[in-house]
């Protein structure tokens, strides 16, 4: 399952960006393979990797049991925000690893066979975090999604040699209704809340968790850029 800890990578490396995109700053490609930005983009993105992983354990899982390697089907739940979830992280981290290939003098085509492979395995080893976590369990469908995330960066820069179709994110804030209500456990319970109340223990409050946890506040899109031809 696309969790939290997802988003926050997503936010960070959005932050990060302009460090590697040749387009918001003055960093171009090199002429052909630097070794010296090769070596640094791969110790860099191992360690950023490494900490990742080490976080993401730490943060979510080390608090649930663990058990054997077991999948989980689902694709009904949360409406299928989790599968677009799935479908933005892959999308955007092959293309900021195209764009990092590219920065060491990666050939294009090349670079972009790097940025496919480099989504494909950052998501499955989160979700083999899912997969021995009693709680969720390892998710084909979002193996499905992760392929089709890295695959439309892929196949438009083999084809186009550019993206006119950008998979992006919003979060808009959702107001529930105050009315008090008799929460369903425990049976009989004659303390009441509201679904706000409820929302905001599920959800969290602020800012950052409104993209991080409210899969109610979130708008997955696609951006096509209508200057290029097609």
């Amino acid at each position: 399952m696309l969790n939290r800890f997802y988003l926050i990578i997503y936010l960070i490396t959005l932050s990060a960006t302009p460090v590697f995109s040749q387009k918001l700053i003055s960093l171009t490609p090199a002429d052909s393979l630097h070794k010296c930005r090769l070596w640094a983009a791969i110790g860099t993105s191992t360690v950023v990797y490494g900490a990742s992983m080490a976080g993401l354990y730490k943060a979510w899982y080390a608090d649930y049991p663990l058990g054997k390697l077991h999948t989980f089907n689902d694709l009904r739940e949360w409406n299928q925000m989790d599968k677009m979830g799935h479908w933005l992280m892959s999308y955007n981290e092959s293309r900021w690893l195209f764009g990092i290939a590219k920065w060491t003098g990666m050939r294009p085509r090349k670079a972009a066979w790097a940025g496919f492979a480099g989504g494909q395995l950052i998501q499955p080893s989160l979700e083999t975090f899912d997969g021995f976590s009693e709680h969720w369990g390892w998710s084909w469908s979002d193996i499905g999604f992760n392929a089709l995330g890295s695959g439309l960066f892929l196949v438009q820069e083999l084809g186009w040699e550019e993206q006119r179709i950008s998979m992006k994110m919003s979060a808009i804030p959702v107001g529930y209704p105050a009315e008090p209500i008799f929460p369903i456990n425990p049976l009989g319970s004659q303390i009441t809340t509201t679904l706000q109340e409820r929302a905001d223990a599920l959800y969290g409050t602020g800012s950052i968790n409104l993209f991080l946890k409210n899969y109610n506040t979130l708008v997955v899109w696609a951006s096509v850029n209508p200057r290029l031809s097609w």
